[in-house]
């Protein structure tokens, strides 16, 4: 009998039914199948899948979206729920891919880093790097005063339009490395900031673990390991009542069996010996 109050959330491929749903999805399929895949990349080169698990992570989010509306639903009803969600599904909700062809019959292009609406909204070269700029139309006008050795042809009021300048984005583009390019990334996006353009650096690795503002927050943290010897390792990406526990180093083969077997399981240090005998642990 199934209890009333029970929240249960089942994540996988493409849900619990249906023709696909013993499907094997790793996360190159739900991006492919979601329709994430087919605008993600170069657009002169075959589609190209985004880093990492994205598709896992963004179809946890909408499950664990599910489960804040069961309990809600138990809160104000007494009754609990079972969600059944589907990475297909969460992926082509990815970038609006499904609303734009479904709503408007339009199907979405690869487009790089290139946003799919407007423009300047790219990765533009600096002397060191890249910048990640998104000037809308609100923010066209702070990029032409800063940048003041523009082209005059940018001062016609038509490129106050987000949509015409997308239009034309190859142009913008050419013209805005032109001005980002004499700049070192951290210096320009300073400038950028200073202004109210939304602007900043692509950092490499290196370069966040140098970020003022993560040393501020203490991300990382010395640890020492009897093996590596002593390093700076990250911390927890949050913090609770102004806290961030301190990351530890990662534990040797059996470190732990001990305190694990003898003290939470509780068995005898004979029976330890015996598992570890035995090759067991």
């Amino acid at each position: 009998e199934r209890q009333q109050k029970l929240i249960l959330v089942s994540l996988t491929g493409f849900g619990q039914d249906g023709p696909y749903a013993h499907f094997k999805t790793p996360d190159l399929v739900g991006n492919a199948m979601g329709g994430l895949l087919y605008i993600s990349g170069d657009p002169k080169m075959t589609p190209c899948n985004p880093p990492e698990t994205q598709s896992y992570y963004y179809a946890s989010l909408f499950a664990a979206y599910g489960v804040m509306l069961a309990l809600w639903q138990r809160e104000s009803r007494g009754i609990g729920a079972y969600i059944d969600a589907s990475i297909q599904a969460s992926m082509a909700l990815h970038e609006h891919v499904a609303f734009n062809y479904s709503a408007e019959g339009r199907v979405m292009k690869r487009a790089g880093s290139q946003h799919q609406h407007n423009a300047p909204a790219n990765l533009f070269k600096c002397k060191n790097g890249y910048i990640a700029l998104f000037v809308t139309q609100t923010h066209w006008p702070l990029l032409l005063k800063v940048w003041e050795d523009h082209a005059p042809e940018l001062d016609d009021p038509k490129w106050i339009n987000s949509n015409l300048r997308r239009a034309n984005a190859d142009y913008i583009n050419t013209e805005v490395t032109s001005f980002t390019s004499r700049f070192l990334k951290e210096d320009l996006a300073e400038l950028m900031q200073e202004h109210g353009i939304p602007g900043l650096p692509v950092n490499s690795p290196s370069d966040f673990m140098k970020d003022p503002h993560i040393r501020s927050r203490g991300f990382f943290d010395s640890v020492k390991h009897p093996v590596l010897g002593s390093f700076e390792q990250a911390g927890s990406p949050f913090m609770v009542d102004g806290q961030r526990s301190a990351p530890a180093p990662a534990p040797l083969l059996g470190q732990h069996n001990h305190e694990i077997f003898c003290g939470d399981l509780g068995l005898g240090e004979t029976e330890l010996e015996v598992l570890a005998a035995d090759g067991i642990i």
